[in-house]
């Protein structure tokens, strides 16, 4: 009876040799397939996120241009004879833009925000000035070109860190 007890146990234990290395090797293969599918949609989400992050500070950058043309437009408008509606100012949506999407350019819309706010006061104090005096106040010749330049200003600041921000972005 002790040669079989023996000869079972050197069995079992044979057994448990032989399947150590077998559930080592399937536990390896399972991180391996872990991690082949883990890091390409990891690295795949970042350069996405840096896609869509570029692709907005694009679209921030158009829409800055575009609210500096509504300023001449409204400029023109204010100051005519003839008013005809020419929408809302692009800012609103440069500052949602910067808010969802580029905090880091917070700062920078906010002196253009200050700035276009102070432009389009004078244009439209200047404008109901020349209503009661039927003329363009000197108020508007003597302001103009400060106004003007702090939203060019602004404008210049904000591309300069749009640039420093899409170079600081890692694909």
């Amino acid at each position: 009876m002790e040669t079989s007890t023996i000869d079972s146990t050197i069995t079992l234990a044979d057994y448990a040799l032989k399947t150590v290395p077998v559930v080592v090797g399937a536990f390896i293969a399972l991180l391996g397939g872990f991690f082949a599918t883990w890091f390409p949609q990891h690295f795949n989400k970042k350069k996405e996120a840096a896609q869509l992050k570029i692709k907005k500070i694009e679209e921030l950058l158009l829409n800055v241009y575009e609210a500096e043309s509504w300023l001449d437009d409204y400029k023109n408008n204010m100051l005519s004879s003839e008013q005809k509606d020419i929408g809302s100012s692009p800012l609103s949506k440069v500052k949602y833009l910067s808010a969802l999407y580029i905090p880091e350019l917070q700062q920078e819309v906010s002196v253009l925000g200050l700035a276009h706010a102070n432009f389009t006061e004078l244009v439209a104090s200047s404008n109901v000035e020349k209503l009661k005096i039927g003329a363009v106040p000197d108020k508007f010749l003597e302001q103009y070109q400060s106004k003007y330049v702090a939203v060019i200003s602004a404008i210049d600041s904000l591309t300069d860190k749009s640039a420093v921000v899409v170079k600081g972005i890692e694909p």
